[in-house]
């Protein structure tokens, strides 16, 4: 009989797949917490754009819904205002950084 995959499990099947398209994240969540598909595929997107964002917006912040990148601000608070509708607690999908170098 085959176990339930545990977060833990996910967790690490998740920055596994990372590994093999070749992706060295900058960072890795904390165990434990809700991540949404969009969310795992924002920060991927995210740290595979992260390179040419750099020549271009150094210092600023991005948001991202799944793959789609939204647009730029200047502050972190500039983009959940105008994304707030996108933008839930619960289920935490909206993904938003900052552009700096890692």
């Amino acid at each position: 009989m085959e176990r339930e995959r545990t977060e833990v499990d996910i967790y690490n099947e998740f920055f596994e797949r990372l590994a093999a398209i070749g992706v060295q994240p900058a960072f890795k969540p904390l165990i434990g917490t809700f991540r949404s598909e969009k969310m795992e595929v924002a920060e991927v997107a995210f740290e595979v754009d992260l390179p040419a964002m750099l020549l271009e917006h150094r210092g600023k912040w991005v948001a991202y819904l799944g793959a789609e990148r939204l647009g730029f601000a200047d502050t972190e608070q500039e983009l959940f205002d105008r994304y707030k509708e996108l933008y839930d607690p619960q289920r935490p999908e909206l993904y938003i950084n900052m552009v700096e170098p890692v």
